[in-house]
């Protein structure tokens, strides 16, 4: 009986191999189909974004009395176990 099992597990462990293999051998094959098409694709270049530059923003100072509004609660709130 021992040997009949070892047998079963190992007829079950090349199969998974065999599937294993040919389902990498596939998505190579069309991983390598998809690079050789991109590669007669040309793609135009878009812009590089401007850099930013902290100098070039019109700043303002607040008043020093501002009419800021008092809080309703000091309440939490937690959705989906996280704090907001």
């Amino acid at each position: 009986m021992k040997k009949f099992n070892l047998i079963v597990i190992i007829i079950v462990l090349v199969i998974t191999a065999v599937i294993c293999a040919a389902v990498y051998k596939k998505i190579n094959n069309e991983n390598k189909a998809n690079n050789q098409r991109g590669a007669a694709e040309i793609i135009p270049a878009t812009p590089p974004n401007p850099m930013f530059n902290p100098y070039s923003l019109n700043w303002e100072q607040v008043l020093l009395v501002a009419p800021w509004e008092g809080r309703d609660s000091h309440a939490v709130v937690v959705f989906k176990n996280k704090i907001s």
